[in-house]
């Protein structure tokens, strides 16, 4: 019994270190298979974070790459250096995030160095303060275009509360900067335009005005010269009246072409032929300073215009251009093209024509280092104001109104750095129709005249002149008036001399109710200005002439005898 318990316990022991050690060896095989499982979930959990991170950071790029600016985070250097950036930093630089990132390009040193002072400012009270600011600045992109971008941003501070970063956001602000000029650039024009067509209705009725009293001063010159054999002294002193009046007459002229109703005549007119003429003219009087270029194009358009007025425009601006220059030595280029009209081809002009044609002839004259100040520019068509470039009398006020009067249009500015310009556009092959004076033949008129002016000095001029040929005349100061005279003496009445502008009935409403009255009775209309409304003479009597004021005798004679019958009178008989 001993000896059989001895032989046991041994194996006793052997069996339970086995069973010992089996179970040890499960439970290290459950143990591995729970630190598998585990690891298992952890990588499928890691992975699914991973996917979703990867998810999440593709949809914020997306996001941001749809924003139009750049979000960005950078140091608060010298030089602004990204840390990151996101968005459209190359559609709105030009330059990758890399470039920025790396230090290959500089933030700060792309920015407008107008702006630098002010956005150090603003990145003064962002380091000072932790709100959020504003700020708007410039920055030149990769292909030297300036960029607008308005940014968001707030200091991001360390642990001890200093600031160490920036960050925020960047949108490009350039379309509505852009936008926001065009609109102050048509206001500006907008209000240039009122204020000159004010001027120039300002000049136009003081020239009409002015000339209602020069129909008076000729119209009695005239007169009086009937009064005087040949070779009496006051001959003499009447010429010195009449050439001192046409010298008046010329200002209005100027006024009116000032304010677009100008008088012109027709011709066909080589415009490099006319720029060579008067460049050859004007070379010796410009001074050694000022060298002339022409660079004029090949088979231009010719232009149907009124060439003594068209060298005066050119003479003009060239003198224009050459006092831009001043004294030091400056180049200018004269050249000539053709253009097909464009829908933004007048965009910067301060007066453009209403209905412009489809195609131009242009002349630019560009003055090389001759920049004109701001006052000039502002003030550069306003009749009898001094500027740079006109010192005196009409200036460019009477260019104006000659390109206005054609149609066109007349553009003066400045090439930042470079000097001024000054062009006009011309619509090519448009013409206008000549109003010219007959030749005064020796007559005697029969027949009554009726005259219908509110200004005593017209009618009495006209009613002697008319007298001196033998017409009656019956007066009316009104349109109201002469419709009651033309009906009480209907058989009488050869002809209507009637007035454009009338207190009571203007012109136009009169002239129908003469032709309502007796359409066939000739009319004669009268006005300051060189040529009638259109709508004046619509509705009226068959026959209506016009006469420009103010008037002498030949050519108040001239039209008359073209209407009411009369009798020639004898060679030798002549009494103007």
């Amino acid at each position: 019994m001993i000896l059989s318990m001895t032989v046991m316990t041994p194996l006793l022991l052997l069996g339970a270190g086995l069973g010992a050690g089996l179970i040890t060896l499960a439970l290290s095989a459950l143990w591995r298979a729970q630190i598998a499982r585990r690891t298992a979930q952890l990588e499928d959990l890691v992975q699914k974070r991973t996917a979703e991170l990867q998810e999440s950071a593709r949809e914020r790029d997306a996001l941001l790459s749809h924003l139009p600016g750049i979000v960005f985070r950078c140091r608060l250097d010298d030089h602004l250096t990204p840390v990151q950036l996101a968005g459209q930093t190359r559609e709105l630089t030009g330059y990758d995030a890399e470039e920025f990132t790396s230090g290959a390009v500089a933030f700060a040193a792309r920015m407008h160095p107008e702006d630098r002072a002010g956005f150090k400012s603003w990145l003064a009270r962002l380091a000072a303060e932790p709100e959020y600011g504003e700020c708007v600045f410039r920055l030149s992109a990769r292909d030297e275009t300036t960029r607008w971008l308005w940014s968001r941003a707030h200091a991001v501070r360390d642990q001890r509360g200093a600031p160490a970063f920036l960050e925020g956001l960047i949108v490009d602000l350039t379309a509505q900067k852009e936008a926001e000029a065009g609109r102050l650039r048509a206001e500006r024009r907008l209000l240039d335009a009122q204020r000159l067509e004010g001027l120039g209705r300002l000049a136009g009725g003081a020239a009409h005005d002015f000339n209602n009293l020069l129909t008076g001063i000729l119209g009695h010159t005239s007169l009086a010269r009937l009064d005087l054999r040949e070779g009496v002294p006051a001959g003499e002193r009447l010429d010195q009246i009449e050439t001192a009046a046409q010298g008046a007459v010329s200002l209005c002229q100027q006024l009116l072409a000032y304010s677009g109703k100008g008088r012109f005549t027709s011709e066909t007119i080589d415009l490099n032929g006319l720029v060579r003429d008067v460049t050859a003219l004007l070379q010796p009087s410009l001074g050694a300073q000022a060298s002339v270029v022409l660079a004029l194009a090949e088979d231009l358009p010719p232009l149907v215009a009124d060439a003594v007025q068209i060298r005066r425009v050119v003479v003009d601006l060239i003198q224009a251009a050459a006092k831009a220059i001043g004294a030091q030595p400056g180049r200018i280029t004269l050249t000539t093209c053709a253009i097909e009209k464009q829908p933004d081809t007048f965009a910067a002009f301060a007066l453009a024509p209403e209905f412009p044609a489809e195609r131009f002839v242009s002349l630019q004259i560009d003055a090389d280092g001759g920049e004109l100040d701001t006052e000039t520019l502002a003030r550069i068509f306003e009749p009898f104001v001094p500027t740079r470039v006109a010192p005196r009398g009409m200036g460019l006020a009477a260019a104006l109104g000659v390109v206005r009067g054609h149609r066109g249009a007349l553009h003066v500015a400045n090439r930042p750095g470079a000097g001024s310009t000054f062009a006009f556009y011309l619509p090519a092959g448009q013409s206008r129709e000549s109003i010219d004076a007959d030749s005064l033949t020796p007559w005697r008129g029969r027949g009554t005249v009726l005259i219908i002016d509110d200004e005593d000095t017209v009618r009495s001029v006209a009613r002697k002149v008319l007298e001196v040929f033998g017409l009656q005349v019956i007066e009316a100061t009104s349109g109201t008036r002469g419709l009651e005279l033309l009906r009480r003496h209907l058989d009488e009445i050869r002809l209507v001399m009637l007035d454009v502008v009338l207190p009571d009935l203007d012109g136009a409403k009169a002239l129908r109710k003469i032709g309502a009255i007796r359409n066939d009775l000739p009319v004669i209309l009268m006005s300051g200005y060189p040529e009638p409304p259109a709508q004046a003479v619509a509705g009226g009597p068959v026959s209506v002439s016009f006469l420009p004021k103010p008037f002498d005798a030949p050519t108040l004679l001239a039209l008359v005898q073209k209407v009411v019958p009369g009798n020639q009178l004898p060679s030798g008989n002549e009494v103007l």
